[in-house]
C-alpha cells in the first residue's frame, strides 16, 4: 500500500507539494509549497534537483489497464497527506537559496528598490511638468516666467487624483478575476504578469518625461492603465496574503507576513539611498534646475538652463535604474520564482470551477435584469466580509453572531487602514513639497529614515512582542482560533498612534516636526501583519483566499472615491491656507478603525471558535 502511494506521488511531481490540509495537523509550514515553473522541462529539472526521490514521469507504464489503476490512485492521492509530509521533510534540509520564501522575499526586495529609487524624483518632476505646462500657455517671456505654486499644485493634484482613479478602476475590473484564476492556474503566472506590466509602465513614463515639453497627462494615464491590467496593487496584496496563509499555521502567520514586509521595506530603504547617490553624482556633471517659483526672485539671475525643459536627462537617471531593476525582477520572476500553490490545491479549485460552470444559468429576458445579475455577481464575494451563515458549524454555532460581528469589524478596520495608507501616499509628497519646499534629496532622506523605523517595527518590535513579551502574561498569550488580547492590543495601540501621527502632521509648523511625527508613526506598521492574520482565524482554510479577494474588492471600490475626497480636501485646504485638512480627515478614519478593533475584541472576549478544516 505504501509502495502504491509512493508511486503515485512519484508520477505526479506536484502532488508532493503541501496544501492547506496539512496545516490542520499542527506542523509549522513556512514557505514550502512548490509547483512547476511555467515551462515543463525546467520545472521537472528543478523538482528533481530539489527532491532526488522523485522519479522520471516519462517512465510510466504503457499498459492501459495499469493506466486506469493509476488514474484511480491519482484521484485518491489528491486527498492524501503522505506526499506532503515527505516533501516538507525534504524541504527542511534544503539550502537557503532553494526555499520559496527566500525567493519571494528577493522579489519583494527588488520591487521595493524599483519603486522607491525613482519615486522621489518623479514626485518633483510632476511639479516641473506642471510648470512647463503653465509656461507653455503663458504670454510672458520664458526667462521672466514664474510658476504660481498654487496653480502648479492644482495641476499636480488633478493629475494624481485621476491617475489613482484610473489605476483603481482598471484594477477593480480585473482583481477578482485574477484572484479566482490564480486559485486554478497558480500564483506565479499572475505575479510574473504584474511585474511585466509595471515594467512596461515605467518604460512609457520614461519616454514621455524625456520627450515632452508640457505635462503629458493622457500618456501617463494610459501607462497607468497598462500597469493595472493584472489587478494592480489590490490583486498583488491579495495574492501576497494568500501565499503566507497557505504555507503557515495561524500562530506563525504574523511572523511570516512580517518577514516578507521587512524584505519589501528593506528595498524601500535601499532605493532612496541609491537614488540619493545617483542624483548627487548627476549634479556634479549637470545642473538640475529648481522650479521657478513666484516667491523666489533669485531664480532670474541663476536660470542658466532652457526654461522650456526643466527636466534634464540627469534627473531621469533614477528612473533608468528603476527600469533596469524591474527588468531584472521580471527575469527573476519568470526563471527562478517557484509556484507556491500546490497542484492538489489547484485541482480542488478546478473542480469547484467546473461545478459552477455546469450549474444552470438563470433566464434573464431583459437588459436591466442582465445588468442587475452582472452587478450582483460582481459584488457577491463581499458577503464573506460578514462571515455568512454558510460558515456556521457545530463548533461555532453557540457564538456565531458574536463571531460574525467580530469578523465584520476587523474587516472594516483592515479595509480602512489600507485605504488610509493609500491616501497618505497620495497626499504626503504634495504636502511636503508645497508646505516645506522639499526637494528630491530631502524626500529621499525622509524615506530612508522612515524605512529604518518601519524595519525596526516589523523585524524587531513585533517579533519581540509575540515571541518574548506576550507569552509571559497569561491573558496576552496568542491564541490560534480567536481574536485574542495580543492582537487587539497591537492593532488598537497602533491605530491610535497612527491617528495621533496624522493629527500632528496637519499642524506641524516645520519639516523637522513633520519628520519626527512620521518616524514615531512608523511603528504603526505593525498593524498591517496583525490585521491581515486576525480575521482568517475564524475561517476554514478553503475560504481564506476568497476572503482576501473580497477584501481587495472592497478596498478597490472604496479607493475609487477616497482619493477624490482627500484630494479635494487637500486642494480646498491649500486655497484657504490650511493644507493639512486632509490629515484631519484621515485621522478621523483611523480613530474609527480603532473603535472597531475595541468593539471586535469585546464581542469575542473569552470565546474560542474552532474553525473546520476543508
Amino acid at each position: 500500500m505504501a509502495t502504491q502511494e509512493a508511486g503515485s506521488a512519484h508520477k505526479h511531481v506536484t502532488g508532493l507539494q503541501p496544501d492547506q490540509d496539512g496545516l490542520q495537523e499542527g506542523r509549522i509550514s513556512t514557505a514550502t509549497e512548490f509547483s512547476p515553473l511555467i515551462s515543463t522541462a525546467p520545472a521537472l529539472t528543478e523538482t528533481r534537483v530539489l527532491n532526488p526521490a522523485v522519479e522520471h514521469p516519462e517512465n510510466s507504464d504503457p499498459n492501459p489497464k495499469n493506466s486506469a489503476v493509476d488514474d484511480v490512485a491519482e484521484v485518491a492521492s489528491i486527498n492524501s497527506n503522505h506526499s506532503d509530509k515527505d516533501w516538507l521533510s525534504h524541504v527542511s534540509s534544503l539550502l537557503v537559496w532553494a526555499l520559496p520564501l527566500i525567493r519571494l522575499c528577493v522579489l519583494l526586495f527588488l520591487a521595493g528598490v524599483g519603486i522607491t529609487v525613482s519615486q522621489p524624483s518623479m514626485d518633483v518632476i510632476y511639479y516641473k511638468l506642471a510648470c512647463q505646462s503653465l509656461m507653455k500657455n503663458s504670454l510672458a517671456p520664458p526667462a521672466e516666467f514664474r510658476c504660481d505654486p498654487v496653480q502648479s499644485q492644482q495641476i499636480v493634484s488633478t493629475y494624481l487624483m485621476w491617475d489613482n482613479i484610473i489605476q483603481l478602476a482598471v484594477s477593480l475590473a480585473t482583481c477578482t478575476k485574477v484572484s479566482a484564476l490564480s486559485d486554478i492556474h497558480g500564483r506565479k503566472p499572475f505575479l510574473t504578469a504584474f511585474i511585466l506590466c509595471v515594467c512596461v509602465t515605467y518604460y512609457i513614463d520614461y519616454f514621455l518625461m524625456l520627450t515632452s515639453l508640457g505635462f503629458p497627462m493622457w500618456g501617463l494615464w494610459a501607462a497607468t492603465a497598462i500597469g493595472s491590467c493584472t489587478g494592480g496593487l489590490a490583486a498583488f496584496m491579495a495574492l501576497f496574503k494568500a501565499y503566507i496563509t497557505d504555507i503557515t499555521v495561524a500562530l506563525e502567520r504574523v511572523n511570516g507576513i512580517s518577514f516578507c514586509l521587512v524584505s519589501f521595506t528593506a528595498g524601500q530603504l535601499v532605493g532612496p539611498l541609491l537614488s540619493s547617490v545617483l542624483l548627487s553624482h548627476a549634479r556634479r556633471n549637470e545642473k538640475i534646475p529648481k522650479i521657478p517659483r513666484v516667491s523666489d526672485p533669485s531664480i532670474a539671475s541663476s536660470f542658466a538652463v532652457d526654461p522650456a525643459n526643466l527636466v534634464p536627462r540627469s534627473e531621469l537617471v533614477p528612473l533608468k535604474v528603476s527600469l533596469f531593476i524591474f527588468t531584472l525582477a521580471a527575469i527573476f520572476c519568470f526563471v527562478l520564482l517557484l509556484e507556491l500553490r500546490s497542484e492538489k490545491s489547484r485541482m480542488k479549485s478546478r473542480s469547484a470551477s467546473v461545478i459552477l460552470l455546469q450549474a444552470p444559468r438563470p433566464h434573464l429576458p431583459t437588459l436591466s435584469s442582465r445588468i442587475w445579475h452582472g452587478f450582483t455577481s460582481f459584488v457577491e464575494p463581499l458577503q464573506l466580509l460578514t462571515f455568512p451563515t454558510k460558515l456556521r458549524t457545530e463548533e461555532n454555532a453557540h457564538n456565531f453572531k458574536k463571531i460574525r460581528l467580530c469578523v465584520f469589524l476587523l474587516a472594516i478596520a483592515e479595509l480602512f487602514f489600507g485605504v488610509t495608507v493609500l491616501l497618505t501616499m497620495i497626499v504626503e509628497p504634495q504636502y511636503t513639497i508645497y508646505k516645506y519646499e522639499w526637494d528630491s534629496v530631502t524626500i529621499l532622506n525622509f524615506l530612508m529614515g522612515r524605512s529604518v523605523a518601519q524595519i525596526f517595527g516589523l523585524a524587531v518590535f513585533l517579533p519581540l512582542l509575540y515571541k518574548h513579551i506576550f507569552p509571559r502574561f497569561k491573558h496576552l498569550r496568542p491564541v490560534a482560533n480567536t481574536f485574542d488580547a495580543a492582537d487587539s492590543w497591537v492593532m488598537g495601540c497602533g491605530l491610535f498612534l497612527y491617528a495621533f501621527d496624522h493629527l500632528g502632521k496637519a499642524l506641524a509648523p516645520t519639516g523637522t516636526v513633520f519628520v519626527g511625527l512620521a518616524l514615531a508613526g512608523s511603528l504603526a506598521t505593525v498593524v498591517g501583519p496583525v490585521a491581515a492574520a486576525a480575521p482568517v482565524k475564524f475561517f476554514p482554510s478553503s475560504k481564506v483566499g476568497e476572503f482576501y479577494g473580497a477584501l481587495a474588492l472592497a478596498q478597490g471600490i472604496i479607493s475609487l472615491v477616497a482619493p477624490m475626497v482627500v484630494t479635494s480636501l487637500y486642494t480646498y485646504g491649500v486655497k484657504h491656507g490650511f493644507p493639512g485638512l486632509s490629515y484631519i480627515y484621515t485621522a478621523a478614519i483611523l480613530m474609527t478603525c480603532c473603535a472597531c478593533v475595541v468593539t471586535a475584541r469585546m464581542a469575542v472576549r473569552g470565546k474560542r471558535s474552532v474553525s473546520p478544516s476543508v
